[in-house]
């Protein structure tokens, strides 16, 4: 094994130690490692072609031919140590020699060819050679991403960067390999969700054909998550299987509201007249999120229905519509003495947010219950994300391990900052909640997109 970083007492600071800074890791699944290495590999295909591009542009005339002869030999011909050809070196001061850019591209080759032990010695050589070349260094981080997984790499990165300025996208790379890695363990099946949905936002294509796939076999958890973006495929199928008996419509509902499609409005009327009052509740919910001006008569009848929870449910969806026929039950939900009612009323107004719902939801950032000071973190967000993160901090300290997991998480996915919180982020991916890791890993890619 090598470290890729200095210990101190070398002259140029970046020494190649056997051994690894101790930390306990329980052993890598065999699926992650095979998922690793094919996802290096298609990496590396780019980098290859990049660093030739690279090489040309830095070689001058005469040396070009010699140049793009040494790639060729490193790519098609089989490589041993001995055969770094001898390229001749006129060059700007500021540019990587032809050696380096020799041994670094051998040591990509080795990836591609899945020889992990002796792309690992061309990344030492050439980091020894360049302790702070940031060429050099996406080798390594590809090596230990492919040998030991994303932690491993995560470890030789903060080792390297030390106290200087984040690098995002090597930070990136890290977060997407959190993310694929999640996203292939059957271990903890919704932070494996989780993260296939934050590769398939990101734009990554076989999360998006997984999904797909998954979809089209009928799969309904792989179903929500896509409807919930708005596929119209996933719509469909849960719109089709919303018609059927279930035993539990309530998540499929929510995911039909959360798409905002108008393919799903009939479905959803039909749930208005379920007997259960939380599948009405949550019908009347979506259809705020789905419906039109049409849907608003049948959301007014359920202002008299016998459940609280339906007719709170149905003000809140005319509100969001535009509509003031529950306006003053809302209202009434504001001035309770209950936080936790005022909170039911904070998250029925935040889709037309103005001071007075500012000042209600900050005031429930002090509420006396962890749950509700939760959920008004969430929601300050949006207007005052120093406020939210500071609520978010002090409830990851709660006595209620589900607080602290939940605030850990909202704190990884919605109240960062752009520019000042890659480093709470990437504390974040070392998370023992395997969702806040994934949360983390998402947020990462977003904000360095």
């Amino acid at each position: 094994m090598y470290r890729w970083w200095s210990d101190g007492n070398d002259a140029t600071g970046s020494t190649l130690l056997a051994g690894r800074r101790p930390r306990a890791q329980s052993p890598k699944p065999e699926c992650l490692v095979k998922a690793n290495q094919s996802r290096s590999r298609r990496v590396i295909l780019l980098a290859v072609t990049r660093i030739g591009r690279y090489l040309a542009r830095l070689t001058p005339r005469p040396a070009r031919v010699c140049a793009g002869g040494a790639l060729a030999a490193c790519l098609v011909a089989p490589l041993t140590a001995g055969q770094a050809p001898s390229v001749p070196s006129p060059r700007s001061p500021a540019a990587i020699s032809i050696e380096q850019a020799t041994t670094i591209t051998q040591g990509w080759a080795y990836l591609a060819q899945g020889d992990i032990a002796r792309a690992a010695e061309r990344a030492a050589a050439a980091i020894t050679s360049q302790p702070r070349s940031g060429t050099a260094f996406t080798l390594v981080l590809e090596v230990e991403i492919a040998r030991a997984g994303a932690l491993a790499a995560l470890d030789a990165y903060e080792n390297w960067i030390r106290a200087r300025a984040e690098e995002p996208a090597m930070l990136r790379r890290i977060a997407e390999a959190v993310l694929e890695e999640s996203g292939a363990d059957a271990r903890d099946p919704t932070a494996r969700l989780e993260a296939i949905v934050a590769l398939y936002d990101a734009g990554d294509p076989e999360a998006r054909s997984q999904l797909a796939s998954a979809v089209r076999d009928g799969s309904i958890a792989e179903t929500r998550l896509l409807a919930a973006r708005g596929d119209p495929l996933a719509v469909r199928q849960l719109a089709t299987a919303l018609g059927r008996t279930l035993p539990n419509p309530v998540t499929t509902i929510q995911a039909l509201g959360e798409s905002g499609s108008r393919l799903a409005v009939q479905a959803l009327v039909g749930r208005l007249s379920d007997p259960r009052p939380e599948v009405r509740g949550a019908a009347a919910d979506a259809l705020g999120r789905t419906g039109g001006s049409d849907t608003i008569p049948r959301l007014r009848s359920l202002l008299n229905d016998p459940s609280s929870h339906v007719r709170v449910k149905a003000a809140s969806a005319l509100f969001r519509l535009n509509d003031s026929a529950g306006l003053g039950l809302l209202e009434e939900l504001a001035t309770s003495e209950s936080a936790a009612v005022r909170l039911v009323a904070a998250e029925a107004f935040s889709p037309r947010p103005d001071a007075a719902w500012e000042d209600l939801v900050s005031g429930l950032t002090r509420a006396g219950e962890p749950d509700v000071r939760l959920s008004a973190a969430r929601l300050a967000a949006r207007f005052d994300p120093a406020l939210s993160a500071a609520t978010l901090r002090s409830l990851t300290g709660d006595g209620n391990q589900a607080i602290r997991e939940e605030a850990s998480r909202i704190l990884a996915a919605e109240a960062v900052d752009a520019g000042a919180d890659l480093p709470a982020l990437r504390a974040l991916l070392r998370h023992p909640d395997g969702r806040t890791r994934v949360a983390a890993a998402g947020s990462i890619v977003r904000l360095t997109s």
